[in-house]
Parts: C-alpha cells; sequence; structure tokens
C-alpha cells in the first residue's frame, strides 16, 4: 500500500530555503488559489444562467399552452414584477384561481427561490474561502520568519512544558511547532487586533493604508456569514464604518467579490515585499 504524506506548510528541506524563497512560493500560492476562485466564481455563474435559461424556456412553453382566461390570469398575476423583488416569494400570497395557473406559478415561484438560494451561498462560500486562504497565508508567512529568526520569539513571553518539548525529535521540530503556534495565535485575533500585534511586533502598520476599512470589511463579513445568515450583528455595526442596520442583508455580488480579489492580493504584495525587505 503506498502511503501518501499529509500536505503541510512546510517543505522537508525547507531548513535550507532562503526566507526570501519561502516567502515568495507563500505568496505565489496565495495568488494561483485567488486566482482559482475568480474562475470558479465565473464558471459558476455561467453554468448556474445556463441552467437556469433553460429551465425559463420550459416554463415559457407551459405558459404558452395555457388556455387563454389562464393566460389572462397568469399575466394580471406579473410574476415578471414579483420575481425581480429580493424577498422569497411564497404562492400562499397569491390569489390564485386556475389550478393549472397554481401549478406554474409554484413551479416559477421554487425556481426563484432556488435561484437566490444557489447565487447567494455560493458567492458568500468564496468571501469565506478568500478568507481562509490569506489568514492560510500569513501563518505560513509569521512561522517562516519565526523559524528562519527565531530571536523574535522570545518576546512573546510564551512557555510550553517538557512534556511537550520531548515531543519532538529535535530542536528545529520544536521550533517549526512553536512558530506554528505563535502564527497561529496571531491568526487567530480578529483583524483589528491583528493589526495591532503585527505593528507592536514588527512596527509594520497595515491600517495606515488607504483600504484598510474594505479590507477589514471582508473579515467582519465572513464573520456575519457565518455566524448571522449575513445580516449585520453589533460587532459588524461597531467596526464597519458605513452605516447599515440588522435587518438588512449583505448582498455579495460579483462587484464585491472582484473587489475583494483585488484587495487581498495587493495586501499580500504589500505584506511580503515590507517582510522581504524588513528581514533580507
Amino acid at each position: 500500500m503506498v502511503k501518501h504524506r499529509r500536505a503541510t506548510i512546510y517543505r522537508s528541506n525547507d531548513k535550507s530555503e532562503s526566507f526570501h524563497s519561502l516567502l515568495s512560493r507563500h505568496q505565489t500560492l496565495l495568488k494561483n488559489k485567488i486566482c482559482a476562485l475568480r474562475v470558479i466564481n465565473e464558471l459558476s455563474s455561467k453554468v448556474l444562467d445556463s441552467h437556469l435559461q433553460s429551465i425559463k424556456e420550459e416554463m415559457d412553453q407551459k405558459v404558452a399552452k395555457l388556455p387563454k382566461k389562464a393566460k389572462s390570469e397568469y399575466d394580471s398575476i406579473g410574476m415578471e414584477i414579483v420575481a425581480s423583488s429580493d424577498q422569497s416569494i411564497e404562492t400562499d400570497d397569491l390569489n390564485i384561481e386556475h389550478p393549472m395557473v397554481a401549478k406554474i406559478m409554484l413551479e416559477e415561484t421554487k425556481l426563484y427561490n432556488h435561484r437566490q438560494h444557489i447565487i447567494r451561498s455560493s458567492r458568500e462560500m468564496i468571501v469565506i474561502y478568500l478568507i481562509i486562504i490569506f489568514e492560510e497565508f500569513l501563518a505560513s508567512v509569521l512561522g517562516t520568519l519565526f523559524r528562519k529568526r527565531p530571536q523574535i520569539l522570545k518576546s512573546s513571553q510564551k512557555s510550553i512544558t517538557y512534556q511537550e518539548a520531548f515531543q519532538h525529535v529535535d530542536l528545529y521540530e520544536l521550533l517549526k511547532a512553536v512558530s506554528k503556534r505563535e502564527a497561529g495565535s496571531a491568526i487567530d485575533l480578529d483583524i483589528d487586533k491583528l493589526s495591532v500585534y503585527l505593528s507592536k511586533k514588527f512596527k509594520f502598520s497595515l491600517n495606515q493604508r488607504t483600504d484598510w476599512d474594505q479590507f477589514k470589511e471582508f473579515f467582519y463579513r465572513r464573520h456575519v456569514i457565518v455566524h448571522n445568515y449575513g445580516y449585520p450583528d453589533s460587532i459588524y455595526i461597531a467596526k464597519v464604518k458605513h452605516k447599515v442596520h440588522e435587518d438588512e442583508w449583505l448582498e455579495t455580488d460579483n462587484t464585491y467579490l472582484a473587489k475583494a480579489f483585488d484587495i487581498f492580493e495587493k495586501y499580500s504584495k504589500h505584506i511580503s515585499a515590507y517582510f522581504d525587505k524588513k528581514y533580507p
């Protein structure tokens, strides 16, 4: 049986690889993953639009076969106007007399609501994964830096037990574990606290960038997508500058995603350039 090694952010020979080389690799990996997300979003949008168009054409054929009176009732309801709403549609809210019209309306409302959930879910999942891969990138950068410059860890004022230390075969493996733990603890902070950590630890002020407010909004939006169905909570409202209400769903459209892809690439370049220059 062939045994596969578990994937890791560390190469087996990274001890001899330069910080510059590892940093470049981390940035390239993130860039490739963002590129993949762009493609996934574009393809999924096209496939979904095509699928929905084919179903709509089938529905149009059914409507065309309705008797004159039923067709008149269908037209009077104005499904096209109703379907332009951002809210879910329920056939119980509509007063329908003809059973054939009721059946078609039921199918159309299911289609519309299903479409809205698919579009919303696919875009929100991309936002979530975009944050994940960026945090993975930053954790990799910090972990690599701590391994290459272990003296930085001295100011962390953290310790490990003998039991934890002796779980590792040598000092370098111990250093890798400690570096990963320190990087992970930084990444677990919310984005504002992470900014403070980077400023104190490395004199690196991410929050001085002109697009900082937009950048951190992505992180707080991820939070409400995961924990509050995409509606602003008290944390989001307090942290994000533009005014929103708790009952106002935060739409994630393709324009928003395109901006997110661009900004995350910019930040990865900025972070890589800063650490590359500071620790040559």
